[in-house]
């Protein structure tokens, strides 16, 4: 929680931000071979006198990481691993 008193340096009312922040991953493993992992992030304001929030003060659902590997081995020799990792907004 923030709380402000005299906002941008203004006689005003006191600002109280009630900031919070979620992320919740998982990670699958389906054998020796292949792996899924996913991470999901929201992020909220509230509280009182804020004004008009920013965008960017706001998230509901945000996809963090995502990417699945998958590696092998082919003739007794291991292959590199190959995957994908990205930042999205659902």
């Amino acid at each position: 929680m923030n709380h402000t008193t005299n906002p941008n340096l203004r006689e005003r009312r006191a600002q109280r931000q009630d900031i919070n922040r979620i992320v919740a991953g998982a990670d699958l493993h389906i054998g020796p071979h292949f792996r899924t992992y996913g991470e999901l992030a929201h992020g909220g304001i509230a509280g009182e006198e804020l004004g008009t929030v920013l965008p960017d003060q706001r998230n509901d659902v945000v996809a963090q990481q995502a990417f699945v590997e998958g590696n092998a081995e082919i003739d007794g020799v291991a292959q590199p691993a190959a995957g994908r990792d990205a930042n999205h907004r659902l």
